[in-house]
């Protein structure tokens, strides 16, 4: 989602009834707010790219920007200063999901261009940290798998 600037802020409240319509009714309410900003819907375009490997990186970079309401709702946890919310823990189990069904992929007919994509990907990045073995790919995503599940265990309902 993209945030754009459109001009100046202002609100309304009424009870009257109009027929504009860009009001919206609740509870016999009506409602407008002009504001100085409006969201865009914009896809990331690494989840449309040519590469199969560079598609991989931004579903597991997606994945990972997932967990971070995640991570506060539990350092807020930890902190006794919050519940964990129920709605968490449905997300973290889809992350769990969503991240086995990448992993899987990595064992398909594509995987072997997968990991080797991802292994140039990072070398011409200048941060290469899969040397030699592209299996360390694969351990890594395992890894966080049992991490996630681990997590699973501990805020099951």
């Amino acid at each position: 989602v993209h945030v754009s600037r459109t001009g100046s802020s202002s609100s309304s409240l009424s009870t009257t009834t109009t027929s504009s319509s860009d009001r919206a009714r609740f509870a016999g309410i009506e409602n407008s707010v002009d504001t100085s900003w409006s969201f865009q819907y914009a896809t990331f375009p690494f989840l449309h790219g040519k590469e199969d490997s560079v598609v991989f990186l931004g579903q597991c970079y997606l994945l990972g920007e997932e967990l971070t309401p995640l991570l506060v709702n539990m350092k807020g946890v930890v902190e006794q200063t919050e519940f964990f919310q129920r709605d968490n823990y449905l997300l973290l189990t889809s992350i769990r999901r969503s991240l086995v069904s990448l992993v899987e992929a990595l064992y398909t007919d594509k995987g072997q261009s997968i990991r080797a994509g991802v292994i140039k990907y990072f070398q011409s990045q200048g941060r290469n940290r899969f040397t030699k073995e592209d299996v360390k790919i694969i351990v890594l995503l395992e890894s966080a798998l049992l991490n996630l599940g681990r997590c699973i265990d501990l805020v099951k309902p």
